[in-house]
């Protein structure tokens, strides 16, 4: 598995089900997330929010446009 991405709401309740898919797909597709290698990306999205919101994934936050 490549690539995925997630688009949704900036709420904790949405950033757990997130976390759920992405554990599934580890389980799915028997390979682990390279949480090293995993961005994050806020569009008007408050700091304070932003930083729980990765505190909860364990990944860094980038911006758009990225390669």
């Amino acid at each position: 598995m490549d690539d995925i991405i997630l688009v949704g709401i900036a709420q904790k309740r949405e950033d757990k089900m997130f976390k759920k898919v992405l554990r599934d797909c580890e389980k799915a597709s028997h390979q682990r997330i390279n949480i090293q290698k995993t961005r994050i990306f806020f569009v008007n999205t408050p700091t304070s929010k932003q930083r729980k919101i990765t505190n909860i994934f364990g990944c860094m936050i980038d911006q758009l446009p990225t390669k």
